[in-house]
């Protein structure tokens, strides 16, 4: 409901997951997920208190003891989600210097040896805020270590905003050789990592699926 632009239909639907966390076992982690995706759709709504609010009950929740072993149906979540859920409340109510704390907290959390996707995101919504705060050319450094990077990933939503990134800079060509440069870099990929996108959905859809996995 938040990626698709209803956030009170996000907030609705975390209010009702926290409430049937209330009924069972406890999940730390699960209630402080929810309370970060409440958070990022107050914040869309520019409800900064209540965003704030939220984000330091997730942040007091997540890792806490929990009743029971993490189900196989739950995704896990810990600090680097957290603050990578963080600061993207933060670009939402334009309070820069939180969001670049917490991206860079997110780089760090997330080595690119162990974590390469979430390492990519962190450093994909650095440079997005380096942009927005001036630094074009430092942003521009990052970008050309992101098309580097993030070659091997298979990931749409990397690519998507890596493409958004290079519409930002765009902007910025004109003034300077280091950003054209940098536009033109992601420019020269781009056509090939569309094209192994396009040909892994092939494959995957190909694929025989051999009954249901959680």
């Amino acid at each position: 409901a938040d990626h698709i632009g209803e956030p009170s239909e996000a907030v609705r639907l975390a209010l009702a997951g926290r409430d049937n966390l209330n009924d069972g076992a406890r999940d730390p982690d699960l209630d402080a997920r929810l309370a970060a995706v409440q958070a990022r759709a107050a914040a869309a709504m520019g409800h900064a208190a209540d965003c704030r609010r939220l984000l330091a009950r997730a942040e007091r929740t997540v890792g806490a003891n929990r009743d029971q072993p993490l189900s196989p149906w739950v995704n896990s979540f810990d600090e680097g989600a957290l603050a990578s859920d963080t600061a993207r409340c933060m670009i939402r109510l334009d309070d820069l210097g939180e969001a670049r704390r917490q991206a860079e907290r997110v780089v760090a959390l997330r080595p690119e040896t162990r974590a390469p996707r979430s390492h990519a995101f962190g450093k994909l919504v650095l440079a997005t805020i380096m942009i927005e705060q001036g630094e074009v050319d430092e942003a521009c450094a990052l970008v050309h270590d992101l098309v580097e990077s993030t070659a091997p990933l298979s990931s749409n939503l990397v690519l998507n905003q890596l493409i958004a990134l290079q519409q930002r800079l765009e902007v910025f060509s004109h003034r300077s050789a280091v950003v054209a440069d940098a536009v033109d870099h992601v420019r020269t990929v781009l056509p090939q990592r569309r094209w192994l996108q396009h040909r892994l959905t092939i494959t995957r859809s190909r694929e025989p699926t051999s009954g249901f996995k959680p």
